[in-house]
This record gives structure tokens, C-alpha cells and sequence, in this order.
């Protein structure tokens, strides 16, 4: 199920983030690897800290938009704990779960 607000644009484009992290992309805020897995094939619940997310490196509520040049994947807890602040990893620092 789409988050309100994200239409067909950023669902297409968390699609092909999603294949790259499965591919082997890591998380570009903590740079450990992302397991795409659904649940049933072991992978992370939904919304939970090591499940995908797609981060907007501008955020959109700093007008950034929905493109594969503003999009990285991320863990969920890492895009969480960013929100709309720095991706600078001289000041960002990912939780040491």
C-alpha cells in the first residue's frame, strides 16, 4: 500500500532504488548493506529500522522532488532518525544499533 501523498512518480522510483539496494547498494547514510527480502522470505517487517526505505537526499519538505538524481536507498531507522536534516556525513551520525 502507497504512503498518502506518494503517487505513481516516487513509487516507480522506490522500485528501482529497491533494486539496486538488492543489488548490492548499501545504505548511503550508514553504508551497511539493506535487505530487500519480504517478511515471508525472512527479510525485515515493514517500517522497521533495517527495513529499505527510499531517502531524498533534498528533502521534500526542503523542495526536493521525486527524481532518481534526488534518491539513495536507506535503511528505514537511518531515514527516520535523519528526517529532513543533513546527509553530510561529517555531521550526520548513524545510531550504533
Amino acid at each position: 500500500m502507497a504512503k498518502p501523498g506518494l503517487g505513481a512518480r516516487h513509487q516507480a522510483i522506490a522500485a528501482i532504488i529497491r533494486k539496486r539496494a538488492a543489488a548490492g547498494e548499501p545504505c548511503h547514510l550508514c553504508g551497511q548493506p539493506i535487505d530487500t527480502r519480504p517478511p515471508e522470505q525472512g527479510g525485515p517487517a515493514p517500517r522497521t529500522r533495517w527495513s529499505f526505505s527510499l531517502d531524498h537526499i533534498t528533502p521534500r519538505s526542503k523542495g526536493g522532488q521525486s527524481t532518481l538524481a534526488n534518491a539513495r536507498p536507506s535503511h528505514y531507522g537511518c531515514n527516520s532518525r535523519r528526517g529532513n536534516g543533513s546527509s553530510n556525513r561529517k555531521t550526520w551520525r548513524p545510531r550504533r544499533w
